[in-house]
């Protein structure tokens, strides 16, 4: 073999080293980058999941708020005189309220934690009774001949106790940051 030959397949030989180092360390920084690519993509769908339930809850909050804050105004906002269209008109925003809170419990009830869905439910309960509220005209012995009667099942202070509770029990989940993911 002559020396021009050895010179050549060894000059080959550390170019295909070169080479092969070259393409080894661009493997290698791939993939780096995709673990750190899906581990930010972890922690994004953690946060977006955080911030789904934290809608949820607040939502639900908000529906039950709402459901006290109208039940407390029902007396106000009727006359003294039974008005059927008052009536019907009073009902009718019950009922609204009634399903918002229906569809916000329905959410919690998907998405949320064990804890969250547990709260959610005793909450969902406790407003429940009064979002069933129905003005109707008087009926009893006790009441006043023309005027009106609330008919229903709870009341506004153990509404407000369970917005308390529900408040309580979910803020150290809705006041933690997600977790890194194991890297």
């Amino acid at each position: 073999m002559s020396a021009d030959i050895v010179v050549l397949i060894a000059g080959l030989g550390g170019s295909a080293l070169a080479v092969l180092g070259s393409l080894g360390g661009v493997w290698l920084k791939s993939r780096y980058d995709l673990q750190r690519d899906q581990s930010q993509a972890t922690l994004s769908e953690r946060a977006a999941q955080a911030q789904r339930r934290l809608d949820a809850y607040a939502d639900l909050l908000v529906a039950a708020g709402e459901v006290l804050g109208a039940y407390r105004r029902l007396s106000d906002t009727l006359p003294s005189e039974y008005d059927e269209r008052l009536a019907r008109e009073a009902n009718q925003r019950m009922q609204q309220f009634a399903a918002q809170l229906h569809r916000a419990s329905a959410v919690v009830a998907l998405i949320g934690s064990d804890e969250g869905r547990e709260q959610g439910k005793a909450l969902y309960l406790a407003a429940r009774g009064l979002a069933a509220t129905r003005v109707q005209p008087s009926s009893g012995a006790d009441s006043r001949p023309g005027g009106w009667d609330l008919i229903t099942v709870g009341n506004d202070i153990g509404l407000e106790t369970a917005i308390d509770v529900y408040k309580e029990a979910l803020l150290p989940e809705t006041t933690a940051l997600p977790s890194q993911p194991p890297g």
